[in-house]
């Protein structure tokens, strides 16, 4: 189906797709003067890292999965077809942006864990038995207070 553009150019075809790319770190500390240092330039460089593999549309034009394997230097093995959306986590923001409180779940409030007020009841508490504190059931203050 043919769609016409406002910049002068008409859309023949269209279809979303997903590009996975290989996000590794490679830290080799020696090279540079801190850790962070290291890990930030690396975390930079992800968008850049190389295609290794793409889900697209079944329906996709075969001109549209053409170009992309050819531009991402894909082998056709890493080209995925996928029946249905590509990316639902981009649908993710529809749960929070809903205004009917009365389809969503109540939020969920963690249990307090009480294992006391001060450091020497808190120890004494721990004396005698152990304090198992299961996230995201449990609140993770009592490890932060802690």
């Amino acid at each position: 189906m043919r769609r016409s553009c406002t910049a002068g150019y008409e859309i023949l075809a269209s279809t979303a797709f997903r590009v996975t790319r290989n996000s590794n770190l490679y830290l080799e500390q020696e090279e540079s003067r801190t850790l962070l240092e290291t890990i930030d330039s690396q975390v930079a460089q992800r968008r850049k890292g190389v295609a290794v593999r793409m889900e697209i549309e079944e329906g996709a034009h075969p001109g549209i999965v053409e170009r992309l394997v050819s531009e991402f230097e894909l082998d056709e093995s890493l080209v995925f077809r996928v029946r249905g959306p590509v990316n639902l986590q981009r649908l993710f923001h529809l749960y929070d942006e809903t205004k009917r409180p009365d389809l969503k779940y109540s939020p969920f409030v963690p249990r307090q864990v009480r294992v006391g007020h001060d450091a020497d009841s808190l120890f004494d508490m721990l004396r005698r038995q152990d304090v198992l504190v299961h996230h995201p059931y449990e609140s993770y203050d009592t490890v932060v207070n802690f």
